[in-house]
């Protein structure tokens, strides 16, 4: 082998044909498995449309997207076969690499996903995202029935729909279909409880970074606070001269290499609190900072999946209501 040749980034290798399993082509194409809750849901959507299930929730203003569409069979379409397309495939601007769209809205860049503390294990819960509130992450349920129960619930509230709307019919069987498989349909489970323990961050999106005992070498958050820290990023965004610019940079350089230093004493938690503030404030000026810290805070965590999505994600970040891929390649 020439050692000379340099290793292609996984993120730019082409996928080749796809598993017949089709939990294993979801995996292969999102580096991600899903959980038993998401197969279920699309199960129940092909009962309420047989013909297009991913519009089995249209009348309310929800498609099914991501990995549901190689349920579907929209990404068997896909010409472009690298794997950062697919990484990419319905990424919004401010989802991290933890959030995976599965539900996507019409206005407002609202959409639904699961967030997940680490890509081998499965989603921790689902949440919502929107332009309304940029980089907020919003818990919603611990699965997906009750994140669209909730969907539902609030939007029935908003609007005042008269009796036996088909909002309110979808909103009766989703409820339904959730007790009969026995899944909660809140925030209030023994799970979620849990892993608010093991927060040992707060981060910019309000998901915080939970860290298991085992993953945790000291805890040390970032020596300046949150108020403080967006105060360094905005003066870097409105500094009137690159010399300024420069200058202002030099503040948040000098946090990189604590968190660095932090890494050195097999502590992740300041790189990934850090990383995740400059992911969720937003800036191309700040991609080379936050890889430098979220890089070797997912490799230190052995999360490198995480690192290829990120990869794939800054060098394609878009903003808008769309973020299907198919429409970008195709």
């Amino acid at each position: 082998m020439n050692e000379d040749i340099p290793e292609i980034p996984v993120w730019e290798k082409d996928v080749q044909d796809s598993p017949r399993n089709i939990r294993e082509s979801i995996e292969q194409k999102f580096l991600l498995d899903m959980p038993d809750d998401f197969f279920e849901f699309w199960d129940f959507c092909r009962e309420l449309n047989q013909e297009k299930a991913e519009e089995a929730f249209a009348d309310a203003g929800l498609t099914l997207v991501g990995p549901f569409d190689v349920l579907s069979g929209k990404l068997a379409k896909l010409k472009h076969r690298k794997l950062s397309s697919f990484l990419c495939h319905w990424r919004y601007y401010y989802d991290p690499p933890e959030f995976m769209t599965v539900l996507a809205g019409r206005e407002n860049e609202y959409h639904i996903g699961y967030y997940r503390d680490d890509c081998f294990q499965f989603p921790v819960f689902v949440a919502s995202m929107s332009s309304a509130n940029p980089g907020k992450i919003i818990p919603m349920a611990q699965n997906i029935f009750g994140a669209v129960y909730s969907y539902l619930s609030s939007k029935l509230e908003k609007e005042e729909l008269r009796r036996n709307s088909p909002t309110e019919r979808l909103y009766r069987e989703v409820e339904r279909q959730a007790r009969a498989r026995r899944l909660a349909l809140g925030l209030r489970t023994p799970a979620l409880r849990e892993r608010q323990k093991l927060i040992v961050a707060k981060c910019f999106h309000g998901a915080g970074v939970a860290l298991d005992s085992d993953e945790l070498l000291g805890r040390r958050v970032l020596p300046v606070p949150e108020v403080e820290l967006k105060r360094i990023l905005q003066s870097v965004i409105e500094a009137e001269s690159e010399e300024e610019r420069t200058k202002r940079l030099g503040i948040l350089e000098v946090l990189v290499k604590i968190a660095q230093r932090e890494f050195d004493r097999g502590n992740a938690a300041m790189g990934l609190e850090l990383g995740h503030n400059l992911f969720s404030f937003g800036g191309e000026i700040f991609h080379k900072y936050l890889l430098q810290v979220l890089e070797v805070g997912y490799d230190l965590l052995f999360r490198e999946p995480f690192v290829d999505i990120l990869q794939a994600h800054l060098r394609n970040r878009r903003r808008g209501n769309n973020m299907s891929i198919l429409n970008v390649l195709d």
